[in-house]
């Protein structure tokens, strides 16, 4: 580890998070002018039903490796991998059969989607999303982020290329409004997924029978609380993340659920790209001691810099971007990227705040924080939602995520907490409501916007090139005892 640049770990995963998003926004223009709204609508709502079931499917085995493996030695890692897969198909197998023969049917007739094959598709394609989760997150806890970029590479590729083959071949033979389309994009999504899966379990057998590092005695019974809080906390983040889709299905046609879809999905680019430096910083943080904690605040003030001029960011161009990506019929729906992406930047906020609880096992809060963030969402989207539509679900969102911040960071050690009033923060909210109070479709506020997202990437190279020498070696061994 002492080789490796930090900027390095970050790199690979700021490709994984970016490289599926990046072929899905490439082939996006198409499925959307290829696909009738109301059919992409529908994907949409399975693909909010898939995420559901991929965290139903973790059982929160996941959430457990990604904390715990780095300090496991040779042995318990061997004995943690078989332990948790051995639970892992054994629990799902049993949810199956609930899902078949109890649910179906009831479960799809409520939120007005058909319990066919597209369906059974995206919940099978979720057991191996959700395997495929739980193997990176052990490698993510030893930030081997090489095996995760190479397995980025395999679902980038492939699940594109056999989606848009299989969506062609339909559309060619029976033309574009026929609902195999939907099964032919579960379908590609399902082959493309399953090879990643075989090739992070064939690397993990090889890897993860190597490392030696210090033991850490951790009972099976704190193992199985840190793994229920993680497993309720990441149905209630799953809840405030998708609930909004479910709720505007039940109350609205397909039609609106693909245009919110649509558009969160281009604002959510933000949490894809903080992602990266979360999921790079965890381990070291987790293993902070006495003698790097300067280095590690550092670190940590140039991500919530980086996050707060990302969202700014994504406002302003959002004006240039949106009608290129986007038909005329969705482009209304860019009105609520402000909302959603001032959410994006407390949502990272709450993210980098909440693995200090995690450093501290500490989860008990992040639960709570989530709880509250699901249930005041889900309150305001019901207040607002018959008035203001889709905007009130942004608005929502954004008030959801600032709740489960606030609660993270009321309980965050102290010296972390001064880096949340910064200049980057003042600045991008300030824009982001001039933006809000001042914005017409005219030529000279676009090219306003467009300079000023000029400006603001500079802001961020600036940002980065802090990072860029920081190495790994100035804060620790993976495994070290923390001071």
């Amino acid at each position: 580890m002492n080789n490796k640049k930090f900027s390095n770990i970050t790199l690979n995963y700021l490709i994984s998070n970016f490289s599926p998003r990046l072929a899905s926004l490439i082939l996006l223009p198409v499925f959307l002018r290829l696909m009738e709204i109301n059919i992409w609508g529908e994907i949409s709502l399975l693909l909010a039903f898939q995420i559901l079931f991929v965290n139903i499917f973790s059982w929160g085995l996941d959430s457990l490796g990604h904390r715990i493996f780095q300090d496991l030695d040779s042995n318990k890692k061997s004995e943690f991998i078989k332990r948790t897969t051995k639970k892992f198909f054994i629990y799902n197998l049993f949810f199956l059969i609930i899902l078949e023969f109890v649910l179906n049917t009831n479960l799809t007739n409520f939120f007005k989607v058909d319990y066919g094959v597209p369906f059974r598709l995206a919940v099978f394609t979720g057991i191996l999303i959700s395997y495929t989760r739980l193997l990176i997150n052990l490698y993510k806890s030893l930030n081997e982020s090489t095996v995760i970029r190479n397995s980025i590479y395999i679902e980038s590729l492939l699940i594109p290329i056999f989606q848009l083959l299989l969506v062609t071949l339909v559309i060619y033979f029976y033309g574009f409004e026929d609902r195999m389309i939907v099964s032919s994009y579960f379908i590609g999504q399902f082959f493309g997924t399953l090879i990643k899966t075989v090739y992070l379990k064939r690397k993990s057998n090889i890897l993860f029978s190597t490392f030696h590092e210090k033991s850490l005695n951790i009972s099976k019974k704190m193992q199985e609380n840190y793994s229920n809080l993680s497993y309720i906390y990441a149905i209630f983040a799953m809840l405030l993340a998708w609930q909004d889709r479910f709720i505007l299905s039940r109350l609205y046609t397909l039609e609106e659920v693909a245009e919110y879809s649509t558009v969160y999905r281009l604002a959510d680019l933000h949490g894809v790209f903080i992602g990266a430096f979360v999921s790079a910083i965890a381990p070291i943080l987790w293993s902070v001691n006495n003698k790097n904690k300067n280095k590690s605040l550092e670190l940590f003030k140039s991500i919530i810099s980086i996050s707060s001029l990302l969202g700014c960011l994504g406002v302003c161009i959002s004006v240039i971007i949106g009608p290129i990506l986007l038909p005329p019929k969705y482009q209304s729906a860019l009105a609520i990227i402000p909302y959603l992406s001032v959410g994006f930047i407390f949502s990272s906020y709450a993210s980098l705040y909440g693995l200090l609880l995690e450093k501290k096992y500490k989860l008990n809060i992040r639960l709570v924080s989530m709880i509250f963030g699901a249930v005041i969402n889900f309150l305001l989207i019901y207040i607002t939602i018959d008035e203001l539509g889709i905007l009130g679900l942004a608005v929502s969102t954004m008030v959801g995520y600032f709740v489960v911040f606030l609660i993270n960071y009321a309980y965050a050690e102290k010296e972390y907490k001064y880096f949340l009033l910064n200049k980057e923060l003042i600045f991008s909210i300030v824009i982001i409501i001039a933006f809000k109070i001042l914005y017409k479709d005219v030529w000279f506020f676009n090219l306003f916007f467009l300079v000023l997202s000029v400006l603001i990437l500079i802001l961020m190279f600036n940002q980065f090139k802090k990072l860029l020498h920081i190495q790994n070696d100035d804060f620790f061994n993976i495994g070290e005892k923390n001071d």
